[in-house]
């Protein structure tokens, strides 16, 4: 009778037990940085969490435990799969497509355990997690009540790292101010340097030199007098390579150069930017030759039937430093061909 009034005792003990442990079925959390976190090309910082619901549940989060994961795409005999891969440390990068050629953004997802510790809570097997009010996928349920532990694994919804936004393509030039004078090819253009880490660059073939001519902007061969300007474009990546997949232009994006911002005319295929105008005044400090005089000791002694077409040389004795043009490429005889057209000359 004793030894059955024991047992009896123990089992109520502990069923009394096991109806006092709270079960837990819902986990819901806050979690303000878990969005704004996945950008391309910065830190894979792990997100914080405020249990609103479920406490004393709590995010295993923190330098040992929890990470994001990158789910990659793979190809193989035509057929497309992924898997996730984590990652512990390092950036947000893009992903190279073995299709397309392309750096491509793939999703990412934070991976973590929900977890109890306590003698009067459990976690449900089956039990649901919310962060933000969007339901995490749970999986490897484990509860251990000899040491007062359960957790689940829960996975995030995937999140697409957003691009860093280029919003100032700020340079200085050296040779933008003297480039410019009168006779000066417009083909020449000036050089800059970056004061920031980004890709963008302003490229030659996308630079012209214009000119104000009543009233309308043109684009002549050479410097001359009159008001002037440079406009450039600033075009967007192709994704050829992770570090312009990782980038982009804001809409908003300015181009300052020492100092000075330039104005924004177009958004269209390219960003295109005018800078402020200038005069370029006549270049009165060059001495303007009128006559050029100079001799030639061979020029009358070189033409003989059958001889060679030797080039003479010349000496300039008035208005140097101009000089005769006459090498290998540059001058060259003229014949007169009477019989066909008196006015007509060809060249040897």
């Amino acid at each position: 009778m004793k030894r059955t009034f024991t047992l009896v005792f123990a089992l109520l003990a502990t069923l009394v037990g096991v109806q006092a442990q709270n079960v837990i079925t819902l986990v819901e959390a806050t979690c303000p940085d878990i969005e704004t976190i996945p950008v391309l090309g910065m830190p894979l910082t792990r997100p914080t969490f405020n249990v609103t619901t479920g406490s004393p549940a709590f995010f295993l989060v923190n330098n040992a435990n929890g990470w994001w994961q990158k789910r990659v795409t793979h190809y193989k005999d035509g057929e497309e799969y992924y898997e996730w891969q984590e990652q512990r440390e390092g950036t947000f990068t893009p992903t190279y497509n073995e299709m397309s050629f392309f750096y491509e953004t793939e999703p990412y997802s934070f991976y973590c355990q929900v977890r109890i510790k306590s003698d009067q809570n459990v976690l449900a097997e089956n039990v649901k997690v919310r962060v933000n009010g969007k339901e995490w996928e749970t999986h490897s349920y484990h509860n251990w009540p000899e040491d007062g532990i359960s957790y689940v694994w829960v996975r995030s919804p995937a999140y697409y790292p957003k691009k860093q936004e280029v919003h100032l393509i700020e340079v200085t030039s050296s040779d933008l101010t003297t480039i410019p004078q009168e006779g000066v090819s417009t083909s020449k253009f000036p050089t800059f340097d970056y004061l920031a880490e980004h890709p963008y660059r302003l490229y030659d073939e996308d630079m012209i030199w214009q000119k104000l001519v009543d009233g309308d902007w043109e684009e002549p061969s050479k410097f001359t007098p009159g008001t002037w300007r440079l406009s450039v474009g600033l075009k967007e990546f192709e994704s050829f390579t992770e570090e312009s997949a990782i980038y982009k232009l804001a809409s908003d994006v300015k181009l300052k150069v020492n100092g000075v911002e330039w104005e924004k005319v177009g958004d269209y295929d390219m960003y295109v930017f005018n800078s402020p105008t200038f005069t370029l005044e006549p270049d009165d400090s060059r001495t303007k030759i009128s006559l050029v005089e100079a001799t030639s000791e061979d020029l009358m002694t070189i033409p003989v039937m059958t001889m060679p077409l030797t080039k003479p040389s010349f000496t300039v004795t008035t208005g140097s430093p101009a000089s005769f043009v006459v090498n290998d490429a540059n001058g060259w005889w003229y014949k007169k061909e009477l019989e066909q057209n008196p006015d007509d000359y060809f060249d040897y």
